[in-house]
């Protein structure tokens, strides 16, 4: 009985040793900042608009994480019966970056999102204004894979002018 004991307790330890060392050859520090995909999300071909509303005490540059439709019909407004692109919330965040430009804007979009740590990022945009001058709203909404409502999003703006 004694024998098997020892035996046992040997198989245990060897297999409890040969488990750690192969875990830690498993774990690899990740390199951030990693370049996150997106897909650009658009309201064209449908009666819908933005429904965002500016106006005092408004933070005018900022990112709204959406991760229902419930969240997305606070943001969108359609006209009668129609409706916008689906989004399969299940596995996908839409960020809307939205805010008021000082001059009109011929183009706005997302040059990347970085993510820099487990929850903290940075979207960075391209707002391409012109000559006129007067408060232009502007909206950049993106698809991602899955995101935690409590992550932490910096918005990167470069006012560009437009060569046109």
């Amino acid at each position: 009985m004694k024998k098997i004991k020892i035996i046992i307790s040997i198989f245990c330890f060897c297999f409890t040793m040969i488990s750690c060392t192969k875990d830690d050859k498993n774990i690899q520090p990740i390199d951030y900042p990693i370049d996150i995909p997106f897909t650009e999300y658009s309201l064209a071909g449908t009666s819908c608009n933005w429904n965002l509303i500016y106006g005092e005490g408004y933070d005018y540059e900022k990112i709204i994480i959406i991760n229902s439709k419930e969240e997305l019909n606070n943001y969108v407004k359609c006209i009668g019966e129609s409706s916008y692109h689906e989004i399969d919330f299940t596995k996908f965040t839409l960020l809307l970056a939205n805010g008021i430009a000082s001059s009109s804007y011929e183009y706005v979009g997302c040059v990347s999102l970085l993510i820099f740590s487990d929850k903290n990022y940075n979207m960075e945009i391209d707002l391409f204004l012109t000559e006129l001058t007067s408060l232009t709203p502007w909206q950049v909404p993106i698809i991602v894979k899955k995101i935690d409502e409590d992550s932490v999003i910096n918005l990167i703006i470069n006012n560009l002018i437009s060569q046109k």
